[in-house]
């Protein structure tokens, strides 16, 4: 049977990718703090603090996976582009790797972010786009991934690195812009952003969970960005949560055309959609209103930092 080693398996993506990965075939271990959460998921959970010496090593002994579907990282909101965190990560996730390398492993699948491309309005493609990080974070994953390539051809094994992109989902706190305007508008406060015809690509967080499991699953090597790879406005964004929220009333679209200061982060997905074969179920607009109905259904949340107004162009 094959067997995968998950980390990050609770965190807002990886809750999204034990179902999938479970429905081909795959036994699902959790390396996480909390295991008791993965065990819910439907994973077999192993205690482990990843950022500890030895704890990723020691679990790879107890498992003996196939595969390792790497997501853990610190992402703290506001935190994680200029944390030190990211350096220990780097470290850590090598020992992960070397330990899964040595003891048999056939197929490592690493997370990335589209923070690791150069700014571009052209559709970033994988291994044709520039690569530019501008923060620690997107510094960290693009030189991760380069060692995990690096060392896939010279030990011989299967590597992918999934690219992520925007992600937005139902259980979301208001301190990210889909979540932030959906939760003013449930308290009935009008909604805005500074630039409105940024272009934004957004995938729903269980899409992209899907999308890593089945990266996983596949034989594809090397990135492949994790993206709708369609490009939304934020004024259609805000248009949408408004409509869905049945308060269309509550978000104006701004006069005159996109100006020179717009941008676009915008993903190629030919990879993701003809080399691993997949494709969301839904359209994210679709997807959208599901999120909106759900926050709906849920009642208002707390307190919304109103300082979240717009989307930087860098990745999640």
């Amino acid at each position: 049977m094959k067997r995968i080693l998950l980390t990050g398996a609770t965190g807002f993506v990886g809750r999204c990718v034990v179902g999938p990965l479970i429905d081909q075939g795959f036994e699902v271990h959790a390396a996480c703090r909390n295991p008791d959460r993965a065990v819910a998921l439907g994973a077999v959970g192993h205690a482990a603090d990843l950022l500890a010496a030895g704890a990723g090593e020691d679990v790879i002994r107890r498992v003996r996976p196939t595969h390792l579907l790497h997501l853990a990282w610190d992402v703290t909101h506001g935190a994680f582009w200029t944390s030190p965190a990211n350096l220990r990560w780097v470290g850590r996730s090598l020992d992960l790797l070397d330990a899964f390398v040595r003891a048999g492993g056939e197929r490592v699948v690493m997370a990335g972010t589209c923070a690791e491309y150069a700014p571009s309005d052209r559709p970033l493609v994988e291994g044709r786009s520039a690569l530019a990080p501008g923060s620690l974070y997107g510094t960290a994953k693009l030189s991760l991934g380069q060692i995990l390539r690096a060392d896939a051809a010279q030990r011989g094994y299967s590597a992918a690195w999934g690219r992520f992109f925007y992600m937005v989902g139902a259980d979301e706190p208001p301190v990210r812009f889909i979540p932030a305007q959906i939760a003013a508008v449930l308290k009935g406060a009008p909604i805005s952003c500074r630039h409105p015809w940024n272009r934004i690509d957004y995938m729903d967080v269980r899409d992209a969970g899907a999308a890593m499991a089945a990266l996983a699953g596949s034989r594809v090597e090397g990135p492949v960005n994790i993206a709708s790879g369609e490009g939304r406005s934020l004024d259609s964004i805000c248009r949408t949560v408004a409509d869905a929220a049945g308060r269309p009333d509550l978000y104006t679209s701004p006069d005159g055309e996109p100006d020179e200061g717009s941008s676009a982060t915008v993903a190629s997905v030919l990879r993701l959609r003809d080399e691993v074969g997949f494709v969301p179920e839904r359209p994210f607009d679709a997807r959208l209103r599901e999120i909106v109905s759900a926050w709906v259904e849920r009642g208002p949340p707390g307190p919304v930092d109103p300082s979240v107004r717009d989307v930087g162009r860098r990745g999640p």
